[in-house]
């Protein structure tokens, strides 16, 4: 019953022009596959491209992995989909506690996963929860894990998102010089990336 209640709004989702994979698929081609790793993987990417726009959509089929991720036994999707799930809470303005509880639960399965991706990505979207509620200090303590984590695996690109999260923080926290600094250090990465530099900070006083 309840695989047939996912598929009737997939394939809601599905009429409406959502759920395209970067592979091609729709949503709810996907959910006629049998149920594996590549289909979790799939689902979780297209529930992170339906978030862009639509957190709605990206809770729906954050659930639906959920329930496909455990019927498999898929650790690692699961944990993925917990935290699409605690994003799409996060969007929707629901209470914080609602996204915690996800993101929270994503990034203990992360770490004992030994997912540096994961862990990266969870105390990111943690910290952003944190400052929403104003616990500063407590939301710098998860950007520096990031940091830290994303230096140690050599993912460029996440350091200088961390950087940048990081700038914005200490400007919260009336802190400009390093504020300035960790801004200043995010641009220099995404310029050896050969990215653009549109993630640098205008440092108002």
């Amino acid at each position: 019953m309840q695989r047939a209640l996912l598929l009737f709004f997939a394939l809601i989702l599905w009429a409406a022009g959502f759920g395209q994979s970067p592979k091609g698929r729709s949503l709810a081609d996907w959910l006629k596959q049998p149920d594996s790793k590549e289909k979790v993987q799939a689902i979780n990417d297209i529930s992170f491209e339906l978030g862009k726009d639509n957190p709605d959509s990206m809770l729906l089929t954050g659930r639906i992995v959920v329930n496909i991720a455990l019927n498999i036994g898929d650790s690692l999707g699961l944990a993925w989909a917990y935290r699409r799930i605690g994003v799409a809470h996060t969007r929707l303005g629901h209470p914080a506690d609602s996204s915690l509880l996800y993101l929270r639960t994503a990034l203990d399965m992360s770490r004992r996963l030994n997912d540096p991706a994961g862990i990266i990505s969870c105390a990111q979207k943690i910290s952003d929860v944190q400052i929403q509620q104003g616990k500063l200090n407590e939301a710098m303590d998860m950007l520096i894990t990031s940091l830290q984590l994303s230096r140690t695996s050599g993912d460029k690109e996440e350091e200088a998102r961390s950087l940048n999260k990081m700038a914005q923080l200490y400007r919260k926290l009336g802190k400009m010089e390093p504020a300035l600094e960790s801004a200043f250090k995010s641009l220099a990465i995404r310029k050896e990336l050969g990215a653009s530099a549109d993630i640098m900070l205008t440092m108002q006083t």
